[in-house]
Parts: structure tokens; sequence; C-alpha cells
């Protein structure tokens, strides 16, 4: 019972496969982690079955079993007569009833499928699945562990007299016989637990979550928190247009007047743009040819002076 009360403490699968003996644990390691996964499969189909119940019962539908009414092409002069309606309503409750049908087999098929599993998951089943897998690898190793019997002669020397079984062997086999099924059910105990945990955390994180949307929605539809926001927002605004509305206080309001619009009038001054080194040096070259041939093309000046001019 020691033994069965250490399977006990443990927490996880490999605090299980560990207490597996070292000669068996690879033998038994995926029939173990088989077991693991369909612990998991019960579970999530348990869970399936209680929110199928649940859409049911309120009227609704599974995510899965949600569609829209076909499509059929009718004039819409047809539609618009009484005949047209009853044949669309005639189309949108026959596809209710046939998906409120689908989710009747649904339910019942998920039923046949747990029903399934926890027959696999019975002691018995898992017994009977695993027994014979473990008589014969005890076989082999009753085999291969026998231990020699020795026998003094008459001058003391030690003889092989022959071979005998490992009664250690033969008490382990039965032991991992025995307690094959503890493993088993202790990993399912293992996997609900954790499933169990994960889901009313999940359930927790959702009510959290509605009960930030409500706190949210509070403060939209005027809470106190919105009504003080609102508040400062108006003083804020009502200090900001008290400010622009305040005239400019100090002398000469008409010189700054004139001397702003004549500054407006002032055309500003063209900017020369940045222009690298390369084009700067072919703008100058631009530049100076303009400069030349307004030079050429300029009229002859006529001669000043102070002398008299001819009669």
């Amino acid at each position: 019972m020691s033994r069965q009360h250490r399977l006990q403490s443990a927490t996880s699968t490999d605090a299980v496969l560990a207490l597996v003996p070292a000669d068996y644990r690879e033998l038994l390691r995926d029939s173990l982690l088989g077991y693991v996964s369909g612990a998991d499969k019960l579970c999530h189909a348990r869970a399936t079955i209680a929110k199928w119940q649940a859409h049911k019962a309120a009227g609704s539908l599974p995510p899965h079993l949600k569609s829209k009414v076909p499509e059929v092409q009718l004039t819409k002069g047809y539609l618009e007569t009484a005949d047209g309606a009853n044949a669309r309503a005639s189309f949108v409750k026959k596809h209710q009833e046939f998906c409120e049908g689908l989710l009747d087999d649904s339910i019942r098929a998920k039923k046949d499928e747990i029903s399934f599993l926890e027959r696999v998951l019975t002691p018995a089943a898992i017994f009977d699945a695993n027994a014979p897998a473990i008589k014969e690898f005890t076989t082999l190793l009753l085999a291969k562990t026998k231990l020699p019997t020795l026998k003094a002669d008459e001058q003391g020397n030690l003889q092989l007299t022959g071979w005998e079984t490992n009664d250690h062997q033969v008490r382990l086999g039965r032991e991992v016989l025995q307690d094959f099924v503890v493993y088993v059910l202790r990993i399912i105990n293992i996997q609900e637990s954790r499933f169990l945990a994960s889901a009313s955390q999940n359930e927790k994180k959702k009510a959290l979550q509605q009960a930030s949307a409500d706190v949210d929605m509070e403060d939209l539809t005027g809470g106190p928190s919105s009504s003080s926001v609102q508040s400062l927002v108006d003083k804020a605004v009502a200090a900001q247009m008290k400010k622009l509305s305040a005239p400019s206080k100090g002398k000469g309001k008409g010189k700054d007047k004139k001397g702003k619009g004549k500054a407006a009038e002032r055309p500003l001054p063209q900017r020369t743009p940045y222009v690298p080194p390369p084009a700067r040096k072919q703008r100058a070259k631009a530049a100076a040819a303009i400069g030349k041939g307004k030079k050429k093309s300029a009229p002859p000046q006529k001669n000043k002076g102070k002398g008299k001019g001819k009669n």
C-alpha cells in the first residue's frame, strides 16, 4: 500500500512515470501517455455537450451550426405579394428546423462519444487492454534475470549446479500488474483537475471582462467619472475663450496696427534655395552666359561730354 500512497501523491504525468519501475517504464510510457490524451478528450467532450445543451435550452445555436438562410432568386414583385412573403417565411422556418435537428443529432452523437471514452477508461477496460503486454514482458525479464544456484564441492570450491527463477523479478512483475490501473486512474484525476482549474480560471476572466465592460458603459452613459471629466473640459474651454476675448493692453495700438498692415503689404524677399556645389557651379555658368548675351544685345550708347555739338 505504501507504493500506492506514493502514486496518489504524484501531481503530474511525469511524476507518475517516475514511479514506474525502470524495467517497465519504457514499455508503459506510450500507453500511459495515450490515457492522458483520452482523459483530455473526455473532458473536452463533456464541456462541449454542456455548451450545446445550454444553447438548446436558450433556443440558440452553437457557432458550428450558425448559417444564413439559402438565397432563392425571386422577383421583387412576387416577393411583395402575400405568396412571396409566405414563401420566404417558409424558407426561414424550415432552415431553423433543420439547424435545430442538427443540434439534436450533434448532442446525441456527443453523448455516444462520451460513453465510448468512459468505457475505455474504466478500470476493467484498462486492465484487460494492458495486462497481456505486462505479463509477456515479465516472462521475458524472468528468462533474462535467472539467478545461478551454486554448491561447494569437497575442496570448498563453488560449483554451478543450475538456474533458478528470480523471486524479486516475479514480485516486481506482479506489483506492476496490480499498480498499472492505479497509474492510469491517477493520470486521469490529474488531467481532470487541471481541466477544471483552467475552466474556472477562464470563467473568472470572462466575469472580470464583463464587469469592466459594465463599468465602461456606466461611464459612457454619464456616470460620476464622466461628469467630472466633462466639468474639467468645460472649465478649460471657458478659460481659453476668456483669454482670447480679452483686449490687449499697451500704448501705440494704432501705430502697431499700421505697422503691421504695412509689413503685411510688403512683399517677402525671395530666398535663394540651397543648391548642392555641382549644381551651383552649373547655375553660375548659366548666369554668366546670360550676362554675356545681354551685353552683346545692348544698343550702342551715345557719346556724352561737355563739348558743343555739331551744327
